[in-house]
């Protein structure tokens, strides 16, 4: 695991690369199902300072409408920030951050859950996360992949 905590000390330094490669590290050695898996995988792909929606992992992983499902498993992520299911977001939530980042507004008021909640200090940090993420490593744009 000491490559794992190198690869998220670099990424906290602004190597937003990072975490790209980091299923190699134990991905075989998670618990889920091969869906959420898949799931997990696809999320890995989307890059700091980028978002796509539940429904997007759900096209690029060929369940077109498994949007709940693909939310469910983000869920059960055992491991945040190298599965960055917090870049992931309803897809109402997603076009708000587009508009809000137009307008010159805040992006990222709304968020979805994170972790199962739906409100509260989880939420919160998935909200800050994104944040710091688009400061950090690029701009506020939600984009897929």
């Amino acid at each position: 695991m000491a490559a794992a905590a190198d690869r998220l000390h670099a990424w906290w330094a602004g190597d937003g690369s990072a975490l790209n490669d980091a299923d190699k590290l134990f991905s075989k050695q998670l618990p889920g199902t091969d869906f959420e898996k898949s799931v997990w995988a696809a999320a890995r792909r989307v890059q700091p300072g980028s978002c796509a929606s539940y429904g997007d992992i759900a096209g690029v992983i060929g369940v077109p409408r498994g949007a709940q499902a693909v939310g469910n498993a983000l869920r059960r992520n055992p491991v945040l920030l190298m599965t960055p299911c917090h870049r992931v977001l309803p897809a109402s939530a997603l076009e708000a951050a587009k508009r809000a980042k137009r307008l010159g507004g805040k992006p990222y008021e709304a968020v979805g859950g994170f972790s199962g909640a739906m409100t509260g200090p989880l939420t919160d940090l998935k909200r800050h996360m994104l944040i710091w993420e688009a400061e950090r490593f690029g701009s506020a744009e939600p984009a897929l992949f």
